[in-house]
């Protein structure tokens, strides 16, 4: 059991992070659906999130947000090329984004967290009290922000060897987690 989930969470591994990790399995729901609509266009949603480990009330959400910006593109963005501004729907059976695509989508993620980002900590660094700072420690550019950050066990970039971490990242939060010794981490 817990290597068939193990190879499912692998499925929705992406390199370029969480974002685009999420942007595949968004696409690829909705492809499942593939606009059928009514009962079955959601049992075969339901059935795809459970084949792929996937919570289907929250991807039913995303669905619909999806719907909805893609209508707020037509009715903002009436001028525009594109099929969401053009007709206000979305396309169930996109392909994924091409590698251009993909470093477009990651320049937009960048510039919409500047004050989110935070570099690999350098090997020899030692802490405020002295102890030197794990190898996959982070440090926020942001200067309010003095401690070590770590990547979350549940994210796609996290790897116990340190080797195979970004050298920066962009965060969205930072939640602080007590450890088994009773310290404090933020990952």
């Amino acid at each position: 059991k817990g290597k068939k989930k193990k190879e499912r969470s692998n499925l929705w591994r992406h390199d370029g992070g969480d974002v685009l990790a999420g942007i595949l399995a968004t696409g690829a729901y909705s492809y499942a659906g593939r606009g059928a609509g009514g009962a079955s266009e959601n049992l075969a949603c339901k059935r795809f999130c459970e084949e792929n480990g996937l919570h289907p009330v929250i991807m039913q959400r995303i669905q619909k947000m999806r719907i909805q910006l893609a209508k707020l593109a037509k009715q903002r963005l009436g001028n525009a090329k594109g099929v969401a501004a053009s007709s206000g729907k979305i396309l169930s059976a996109m392909p994924p984004p091409k590698r251009i695509e993909e470093n477009l989508l990651r320049q937009a993620i960048a510039s919409g967290l500047l004050d989110n980002v935070a570099r690999r900590a350098p090997q020899a660094r030692l802490g405020a009290d002295g102890e030197p700072i794990p190898r996959s420690a982070y440090f926020s550019c942001r200067s309010a922000l003095v401690e070590p950050l770590f990547i979350d066990k549940k994210s796609v970039l996290f790897s116990r060897d340190p080797r195979q971490l970004p050298e920066w990242v962009c965060y969205d939060s930072v939640i602080r987690k007590n450890t088994m010794d009773g310290s404090t981490i933020s990952t």
